[in-house]
């Protein structure tokens, strides 16, 4: 697609060029942040300043866009919308920058997207990497009747929320890393403790679910400029049967997520110290979560294994008072905990992988 193309499909008009000045100032503002966000990855804030220096700046009227700015690579450019006050632009840039600095760093790829079906992941991250640079607060929000406590209300909130539980368990650095440096640091390290499938897992039902929030805004739109009863009705019925499609698959891959990876960390516990790590990993994880008014899985989830880890302390203390060295996972605990996960899976109708979830 050639540059007036895109234009035009993006609906940018009234283009004008900010000035070399403007443009330092925010390349300056942006790269303090992301050097005070980020001391870990150990930036040059020099550095930064001029590469973002080196991008085209415009302020236009973005008619397609409520995101306030939009990054095109082709031409090395960022447009700001004009009804957008300047002290604001270094703030709304500071997602389109990440993905300039993607660009840059990545070969064939920008960040985390090395696949056609891990666009989702890749914005989630690079939004999570920009609320954290923007010093954004938690607050509570409510999409699709899932309630959430998130610093990313206005962008891919549900995808940030199940991108935060994964990191939960990996910490944020190699997420980061991956989404700044295009690599695959975050995609290894979460594989390598958790397995391949339940990753890609993962990424396709984020891809899924990107996909029906803006499957919802198209018919959303229809909506608002029909005007025959008949198409209205129809058009009601879709938008409830997506949002009810959104919130089933949100509560599918949390849960997923819930339980493939408490349920391997559980079978890596192997001392006294490990069952209380594990008891407080759990416990703190209901912060990140969703809810509605009748989820209660994870709370189920938390009382079954508490069970096991009763289980698993005295299997530990009594080889303790043995002299025997717990050194690999008992197979009657890993039993009893996959008797516990096949119960709650029939309770609540819960398929084995939601990979095979079909909408």
């Amino acid at each position: 697609m050639n540059i007036d193309s895109f234009l035009k499909k993006e609906g940018i008009e009234n283009i004008q060029k900010i000035n070399s000045k403007e443009v330092n100032i925010i390349a300056k503002d942006i790269a303090i942040k992301l050097c005070l966000a980020f001391p870990e990855n150990k930036f040059s804030r020099k550095s930064l300043a001029e590469s973002i220096s080196s991008l085209n700046m415009y302020s236009a009227d973005l008619k397609a866009d409520t995101s306030k700015a939009k990054y095109y690579y082709k031409n090395n450019s960022i447009y700001f919308s004009n009804d957008l006050e300047f002290d604001k632009y270094p703030e709304v840039a500071m997602h389109e920058c990440i993905h300039f600095f993607q660009s840059i760093n990545g070969k064939n790829r920008l960040g985390l997207c090395d696949s056609a079906i891990s666009t989702a992941i890749n914005e989630a991250a690079v939004q999570l990497m920009a609320s954290e640079a923007n010093m954004q607060n938690i607050v509570s929000e409510k999409y699709f009747d899932i309630s959430l406590d998130t610093n990313t209300p206005d962008y891919y909130p549900l995808e940030c929320a199940l991108l935060r539980q994964m990191s939960y368990f990996t910490g944020t650095t190699p997420l980061y890393v991956s989404t700044f440096y295009s690599n695959d640091t975050f995609k290894n390290d979460f594989s390598s403790r958790y397995g391949k499938k339940t990753y890609n897992t993962i990424v396709k039902n984020l891809n899924k679910l990107l996909l029906l929030e803006n499957e919802l805004a198209a018919y959303s739109t229809e909506l608002a400029h029909s005007t025959k009863e008949n198409a209205i009705k129809q058009l009601n019925y879709i938008i409830d049967f997506q949002k009810n499609a959104i919130t089933t698959l949100f509560f599918n891959t949390q849960n997923y997520i819930i339980k493939q990876c408490f349920g391997k960390e559980f079978c890596n516990i192997s001392s006294s110290p490990d069952l209380h790590t594990y008891k407080n990993l759990l416990y703190n994880y209901k912060s990140l979560i969703g809810y509605t008014k009748n989820y209660t899985f994870y709370n189920d989830f938390y009382r079954d294994m508490m069970k096991a880890l009763e289980i698993k302390k005295e299997k530990i203390y009594s080889q303790a008072n043995t002299s025997t060295a717990l050194t690999i996972v008992d197979k009657n605990s890993l039993s009893f905990v996959k008797t516990l996960f096949s119960k709650v899976k029939k309770l609540f109708g819960i398929k084995s992988t939601v990979e095979d979830y079909n909408l």
